[in-house]
This record gives structure tokens, C-alpha cells and sequence, in this order.
């Protein structure tokens, strides 16, 4: 098996960095054209990027406010069935989010341009925590 992983320190509590990947209005604003979903163990997300990629993923693990892992339920075939995910360390006035994409059967062409995506995707979730900012659908790589 083959992980992606990423960590990094977003400018703020737990919280609202648990609530940027775990509500819709956050998974929006940084990753999802459109999503739906609880952070309720066994609940159902929907990632909706385009008629194409109209994903599903179980909520695995939760512990409110500080982790979540989704395992993806239909997806693409490399995604699957792998698992996404996050751990929230609080550090002093900051939070040191450990992000992960476990589960990959091979370390092909598309493991790599997911990890390359990650790396581009996750600093709009740190700008969209801090700063409030909110980079359009179209414009995310």
C-alpha cells in the first residue's frame, strides 16, 4: 500500500480548521465544486466536482473537532478504496493538521498527480482559515 501524507500549521483553533474540512461551506470553499455531509460516524459525503467525478465516502473514524477519516465509496478506480483524512493538534494559538490519503494499491501516474494536487489544494484551506478567502472552483489545480 502506498500514503500520502501532508502536515502543516493553519493559524487557528481546531475547530473551525475541523469545520473547513468537514462542512459543506467549508469542503467548498477549498476542494468541492459542491458537497454534502455530517461529521457522524458511518454518515455519507458527497464530493461533487463535475458530472464525471460525483464521488461518495463513509465517515469512518470522527472524534468532533479534532479527526476524521472518510473511506471513499465510489470514486475513480485508483481512489478507491482508499481513505482521506486528518488529525487537529492544537499548538499554542495554532493547529497542526497531519493530513493523510492512505490505501493506494500502486504508486502509478495518478498517485502521483494526487499527491502533487493535495500540495496545491490544501494551502486554500489554510487561506480560507486564516483569511477567509475563497479561491473559485475554476480556479483550483
Amino acid at each position: 500500500m502506498f500514503d500520502i501524507h501532508h502536515n502543516f500549521i493553519v493559524k487557528s483553533n481546531p475547530q473551525k480548521v475541523f469545520d473547513a474540512f468537514c462542512t459543506a461551506s467549508g469542503l467548498d470553499s477549498w476542494w468541492t465544486h459542491r458537497s454534502a455531509g455530517q461529521p457522524v460516524l458511518g454518515n455519507i459525503y458527497t464530493f461533487y466536482f463535475g458530472p464525471e467525478h460525483d464521488w461518495r465516502a463513509k465517515v469512518i473514524h470522527v472524534v468532533p473537532g479534532h479527526e476524521l477519516t472518510w473511506k471513499l465509496v465510489a470514486a475513480m478506480d485508483d481512489w478507491m478504496p482508499t481513505t482521506v483524512g486528518f488529525k487537529l493538534t492544537p499548538v499554542e494559538n495554532d493547529t497542526s493538521v497531519a493530513f493523510f490519503h492512505k490505501g493506494w494499491q500502486q504508486a502509478n501516474e495518478h498517485f502521483g498527480i494526487t499527491t502533487f494536487c493535495w500540495g496545491q489544494l490544501l494551502p486554500g484551506l489554510k487561506k480560507y482559515v486564516e483569511e477567509g478567502t475563497v479561491i473559485p472552483f475554476e480556479r483550483r489545480n
